[in-house]
């Protein structure tokens, strides 16, 4: 009979870690119990405390841990979470993480039922980044899921300001140049690349069909292999049937091919890193940056300078480029206040207008 996994941590004293008092609990696995927490003196601010009884590690969890530390010491983006710093006890390792209250992406999903193209394709453009940026420094997340994708705020009406926060890196490994590695089954099988299930070398391509089935997820409410019972879910994962995508919602070309790339089975056929950012429904170019919003007024400029000196077909393209870097920032900038959003939906409406005017104008010319 296998052996009862430990029970989780009991809640340590608000005393034990210094400078804080913690509140709540909001989440807890095998190893850890993470708290809500504010500091008990000084500027009122709040965190996270992952705190990780010492009794219950194995060698091999220090030395995940110990990689976790690495990792979140290094890291600092936008769309991955934040360590403030980590301290220790005779009991428990605490790591002092940012406080994320919307929750996490598997609750939200929950919530939505599905979502909306339009809006899986701001969260994917955030995960781009937020992967990209491991990537660059050889880091294999290992178990990408909705569950480990933290909101920074609470959703509210158009979730313009959902910022989703890459986090959990108990799993994650640290590859040199192209180095394999085979981390044997954890984490959570639904989400895996079949490479994992199967315990063969992988690297970073395991995470990009991760995020194929969140993304799928996101879209369609569940994943791609909906089932709880495991030898099933293995079986279907490891097969050599392809992963349909579903008709049942509109969806465009750019979105279904992303997906169809990103759930290939074979890793060496998946889509790699350089792909998945200049993909096109990803579109890293465009997003909704106080920089790509000042792009989109220079190239507006320039559209009404050509406007002016009648040079209409250059005037258009301009119009057309600006509206790329504008909408996106219209719709998901979350800087603007609503009297600047209110301006800026009046002027993207003008520069649709105007490209149009041009458009007729110019197929009415050639036809006369």
């Amino acid at each position: 009979m296998p052996p009862s996994p430990p029970s989780p941590p009991s809640p340590p004293s608000p005393t034990a870690i210094a400078g804080f008092s913690i509140s709540t609990c909001i989440g807890r696995g095998s190893y850890s119990t993470v708290y809500k927490a504010h500091k008990n003196r000084g500027k009122y601010e709040v965190a996270a405390i992952k705190c990780i009884q010492i009794s219950t590690l194995s060698k091999r969890s220090r030395e995940n841990l110990m990689n976790e530390i690495k990792i979140l010491k290094q890291i600092n983006h936008q769309h991955v979470v934040s360590m403030r710093t980590f301290t220790w006890d005779a009991r428990y390792i605490y790591l002092i993480l940012e406080y994320c209250p919307g929750g996490n992406l598997a609750e939200f999903i929950r919530r939505k039922g599905s979502l909306t193209e339009f809006m899986v394709q701001h969260f994917a453009q955030q995960l781009v980044q937020g992967l990209e940026v491991l990537h660059s420094e050889n880091i294999v997340h290992s178990d990408l899921k909705p569950a480990n994708i933290l909101l920074s705020i609470p959703p509210v009406g158009s979730c313009r300001n959902v910022r989703l926060k890459i986090a959990d890196f108990g799993f994650s490994q640290r590859l040199q140049n192209n180095e394999k590695y085979t981390m044997g089954i954890k984490g959570s099988p639904l989400y895996m690349a079949p490479e994992v299930l199967r315990l063969q070398p992988y690297g970073s391509q395991a995470d990009l069909y991760s995020l194929g089935v969140i993304l799928y997820e996101c879209l369609f409410g569940s994943a791609p292999y909906n089932t709880t019972d495991l030898n099933v879910l293995t079986k279907q994962i490891l097969s050599n049937d392809p992963i349909k995508i579903p008709k049942t919602i509109d969806m465009s070309e750019d979105c279904c091919d992303l997906l169809a790339r990103l759930l290939v089975k074979d890793q060496e056929k998946r889509m790699n890193f350089k792909q998945l950012y200049h993909h096109s429904f990803v579109d890293i170019e465009h997003c909704p940056t106080l920089e790509n919003y000042y792009k989109g007024v220079s190239l507006v400029r320039q559209a009404t300078m050509m406007d002016n000196a009648r040079i209409f077909e250059d005037a258009r393209a301009f119009y057309v480029e600006a509206l790329l870097y504008l909408v996106p920032v219209y719709h998901w900038l979350d800087s603007f206040n609503d009297n600047q959003r209110k301006w800026l939906s009046r002027r993207v409406q003008e520069y649709f207008t105007r490209a149009e005017q041009i458009t007729i104008h110019h197929l009415s010319t050639r036809t006369c």
